[in-house]
């Protein structure tokens, strides 16, 4: 059963909830309306947990999913809000000073994180930092 995907690259979130509302308005037609809205519910909830678990993962935070925020620490909770800026698949990303609060290691280690995502995910990536070693590091041209 192939499924619309509301986090495909070029879309945003009004226009994937349009495409739902035809598709549900034309299959509410064709079967129960009850049928149809539990069918799709599953379907929905899969496929944003699979995309979720995999921004995630992508970030290095797979193993602590199921945490609560509390039981992170400062690199994790910048990861997770990292993640849950690459859910959406945004063209442009905005850091505002991704670095505060972390030691030089932790800084280190989120700067190859930002260039790594940055390969996979391209678009635009605007850090803004008051940091003269994390400039460097992220950016292709400093300025």
């Amino acid at each position: 059963m192939s499924f619309f995907n509301p986090f495909r690259r070029r879309g945003s979130a009004p226009v994937a909830r349009e495409r739902l509302q035809i598709l549900l308005s034309h299959e509410r037609a064709a079967r129960g309306q009850t049928d149809l809205l539990g069918i799709l519910r599953e379907e929905i909830l899969s496929a944003i947990a699979k995309h979720v678990t995999q921004r995630l993962r992508d970030v290095g935070l797979g193993e602590a999913m199921d945490d609560a925020p509390s039981q992170l620490s400062g690199g994790m909770r910048k990861r997770a809000g990292f993640a849950r800026a690459l859910v959406m698949e945004p063209d442009i990303v905005i850091f505002d000073e991704p670095d505060s609060g972390l030691d030089p290691v932790r800084t280190a280690l989120l700067c190859e994180l930002i260039q790594e995502m940055h390969e996979i995910y391209k678009g635009t990536d605007i850090v803004v930092t008051r940091s003269a070693s994390t400039a460097p590091r992220i950016s292709d041209a400093p300025g």
